[in-house]
């Protein structure tokens, strides 16, 4: 009987010890954890702050970028106003040129009665000649 209960004895020491080892583990593990999330946190406040730092620098240099552009804005003048169109030859200021040169009137008459230059009038009545003598 005396065996069982070396048997009983050394069965009790092995699980103490390996309680014993298993907390110790535990305790290790548990101070591992809290240096790295002291490190991680550490880690994140570096980071945020650099992360601050460059948007204060981006910000600034949106400031400067906005006045410069404002300060350049201010110095371009505005664009020019369009003025009164100029007379130009359409449909029937054409069909109007053309039956004036049937009735006889010369080039400075049609510009002159039509108010176009005399360069439009003279191309119409060289472009319509020659349509006319190639039919």
């Amino acid at each position: 009987m005396t065996m069982w209960i070396l048997l009983a004895a050394l069965l009790i020491v092995l699980i103490l010890c390996s309680l014993g080892v298993s907390l110790y583990v535990l305790y290790r593990a548990n101070r591992i954890a809290r240096k790295a999330a002291a490190a991680a946190e550490t880690a994140r406040q570096e980071f945020a702050a650099a992360i601050a730092a460059v948007q204060s620098r981006v910000e600034a240099v949106a400031e400067s970028l906005s006045a410069s552009i404002q300060e350049a804005m201010r110095d371009v003048p505005p664009p020019p106003m369009p003025g009164a169109p100029k007379s130009c030859m359409n449909l029937s200021k054409r069909s109007q040129a053309l039956r004036l040169r049937r009735k006889g009137d010369s080039p400075e008459q049609i510009a002159q009665t039509l108010e176009i230059p005399r360069q439009e009038v003279d191309l119409l009545l060289k472009v319509h000649d020659i349509i006319f003598s190639t039919l």
